[in-house]
């Protein structure tokens, strides 16, 4: 817990490691759920929070994250702020990655202390703790389960064992339900991972016939479960196809720009303490989103995953993970320049469309170095050199460690404050305009720093309690063009109020009853260009 979250323990909570951007929205649409949960003003409809007021349906153009909302909405019950809640909802989010993790790996029999070193990789390790800017990535604990519960499901059976293996059934399908309702990539990727290695299962005889076996001896629990699987996410996926309808999918040219290359799977991201160093290299330079290009564990770390599991290949659970790992990098990863063989997947496997960024497959890149460290730790630690193993084990932990400085809370909720302070009383929703004049030319807000101020606006009607037209939900609504609300001079500002008119209009609101509040930018500047990137 240290390790990952040492900027917000050291300052007893008083710099927080919740970002700017993206991570400000997920905490909004855990916010939002709490809210509906105790059905707060604005936010009784679940699909519909008070943004882009008054668009319907909003909700499903981003992750539900209603999965592992619980375990913020327990926080909140207790009576913590929303920021605390959320900066423990992450720590519980990781704490079960590590804790399912270990059971997986203790189910192996790798032993307690190899175990949970190899779990650190996946509930703790710099994999996952370089994307602080997509949180919405950190709850892979249901994913985490249903790997166990397949593991429980497919071990030979005993007798009398037939009720213990239908209920595993049950939950490997729960835990792919519960992270289809937490977020999209997480439960898209662990899905297609399941696929390919149930169909090199086919392909290894002892695997496939544990696999047939299953298949055969319980076919009423694995088709119930399935129909109730599908039951279970219908509400949430048939919300999603009716926003892709309004919104589209994502275009073949904006997937490829995500993709891995080589370099993805071993890059550790600018903020490793060992090599930070290598972002500045050409080498690390990636077309899009940095973050989520950060699949290394650590060199030595590597090293010793890849021999654990070489070690350990003639064990079938080694041999499926092994080639399912390096099929899936073969499929995703971008090479010889513009080579890939992911148009295919894009092409024909359901939901491919909605993936942007292929290169965060690698978040489940943790769970086969996890068994290949545990795998190599549990072979040294029985010899005369066990004191050189548990060193190499404390460097590969060390390898994870990462500088992240944590933001200023109270300066983020004084100028939300200030925001809804703007905000009329009477009025049915407000629009926040920003004012640019005599801000340096270079002071001017880019596009994600507009996103930022979107999710301010958000915030501040939480606060305020009214509905705001400003918003940013990864998508935005047809017709909506009022992402730029940073306005320099008179001309700028009446074309923004043409195009908020025409919103008005549209949506069939009373312009009088629609509150411009108007902020100075040089106030906002100093927060939206601080802080976690």
């Amino acid at each position: 817990m240290l390790a990952a979250f040492h900027p917000v323990i050291l300052t007893g909570f008083d710099r927080l490691q919740i970002g700017r951007g993206d991570p400000r929205l997920v905490h909004y649409i855990i916010e939002h759920s709490w809210l509906w949960l105790t059905q707060q003003p604005h936010h009784e409809d679940f699909w519909s929070p008070p943004v882009f007021y008054p668009e319907p349906n909003v909700g499903a153009f981003s992750d539900t994250m209603v999965g592992s909302a619980p375990f913020y909405w327990i926080w909140r019950a207790v009576g913590l702020p929303a920021s605390a809640s959320f900066q423990l909802w992450m720590m519980t989010c990781l704490s079960l990655n590590f804790l399912i993790a270990y059971l997986f790996l203790m189910r192996l029999e790798l032993g307690p202390w190899p175990s949970a070193v190899g779990a650190f990789l996946f509930g703790f390790g710099i994999n996952r703790v370089a994307n602080f800017n997509s949180p919405q990535l950190f709850p892979l604990f249901y994913s985490m389960l249903a790997f166990y519960a397949a593991l429980r499901a497919l071990e030979p059976p005993r007798p009398g064992e037939t009720t213990r293996r239908s209920l595993w059934v049950f939950v490997f399908f729960g835990g792919l339900v519960g992270q289809a309702w937490s977020a999209y990539y997480p439960a898209f990727f662990a899905i297609f991972l399941l696929g390919l290695a149930g169909l090199i299962s086919l392909f290894i005889s002892r695997a496939r016939s544990l696999l047939l076996g299953l298949l055969r001896s319980h076919p009423l629990s694995c088709g119930l479960a399935l129909v109730l699987s599908v039951a279970a996410i219908w509400p949430m996926a048939s919300a999603h196809l009716a926003a892709t309808e309004l919104v589209g999918w994502r275009s073949y040219g904006a997937v490829f720009r995500g993709l891995p290359t080589w370099q993805s799977w071993v890059f550790t991201g600018k903020n490793s303490w060992l090599y930070s160093s290598l972002s500045d290299l050409d080498l690390f330079t990636f077309r899009s989103g940095v973050n989520q290009h950060t699949n290394g564990i650590g060199f030595l770390t590597t090293a010793l995953c890849l021999a654990g599991l070489l070690l350990e290949r003639k064990r079938t659970i080694v041999q499926i993970v092994l080639a399912t790992s390096l099929v899936a990098m073969l499929l995703s990863t971008r090479f010889l320049g513009d080579h890939t063989l992911w148009r295919p997947i894009y092409d024909l496997v359901p939901g491919a469309r909605a993936i942007r960024f292929v290169a965060r497959m690698g978040f489940f890149l943790p769970l086969p170095a996890g068994i290949g460290l545990a795998c190599f730790l549990r072979r040294g630690s029985r010899g005369v050199h066990r004191w050189i193993v548990i060193l190499l084990a404390l460097a590969c932990i060390a390898e994870q460690l990462h500088r992240l400085p944590g933001s200023s809370e109270a300066r983020y909720r004084s100028e939300v404050a200030r925001i809804a302070a703007g905000v009329d009383p009477d009025c049915e929703a407000f629009f926040l305009i920003t004012h640019a004049a005599g801000v340096p030319g270079d002071s001017r807000f880019s596009r994600r720093h507009r996103r930022v101020i979107q999710i301010m606006a958000m915030w501040a009607g939480i606060e305020a309690g009214k509905p705001t037209i400003n918003g940013f939900y990864g998508k935005g609504p047809r017709r909506w063009r009022l992402s730029d609300i940073d306005v320099a001079d008179e001309r700028e500002a009446l074309a923004l109020e043409r195009r908020l008119d025409h919103w008005i209009q549209a949506k069939g609101l009373k312009a009088d009853r629609v509150d411009r509040v108007n902020v100075l930018a040089e106030s906002l500047t100093p927060h939206v260009r601080t802080g976690i990137d």
